[in-house]
């Protein structure tokens, strides 16, 4: 076991890619449940959303192994694929978290609030003019005062 922890402690794309799958299923029961709470439950958009992290992730594990396999003179993939994994592990645990704050209260669905979206203002001026309120500028052709 501790052999184990090492190994993935060192090599962290393998671990970034034992995790990833996690993510994704997390991120798919918490937008399910928050489907749930609000009422707003679609079976085609949950099983595109579970495609979707599908697709993801068996694009990253290929992208992954061709990065390990192939060996190109002089050019190293596994720092590009390693970046490419931690993006999407970051985005979903950006995800994750935005979920979590909605269920939690933090944060209102901004499906659920239809124009009054978070950071929406909704005391907004008009201010642009028309012709009757532009004020007549002033000019002095006069130069030797």
């Amino acid at each position: 076991m501790t052999q184990l922890i090492l190994y993935l402690t060192t090599h962290q794309l393998i671990t970034c890619l034992i995790v990833l799958p996690f993510l994704v299923l997390v991120n798919i029961a918490l937008g399910l449940a928050l489907a749930n709470f609000t009422g707003t439950f679609d079976k085609t958009k949950f099983l595109l959303g579970f495609k979707k992290g599908l697709a993801v992730y068996i694009a990253i594990a290929i992208l992954s192994a061709t990065a390990q396999v192939l060996v190109i003179a002089d050019l190293d993939l596994i720092p590009t694929v390693s970046l490419i994994v931690y993006t999407v592990v970051v985005t979903y645990l950006i995800q994750i978290i935005e979920k979590i704050k909605t269920i939690l209260g933090y944060k209102q669905d901004s499906s659920a609030q239809g124009s009054n979206a978070v950071g929406a203002n909704t005391n907004v001026i008009d201010v642009t003019a028309t012709a009757e309120t532009e004020v007549p500028i002033e000019t002095d052709t006069n130069i030797n005062k």
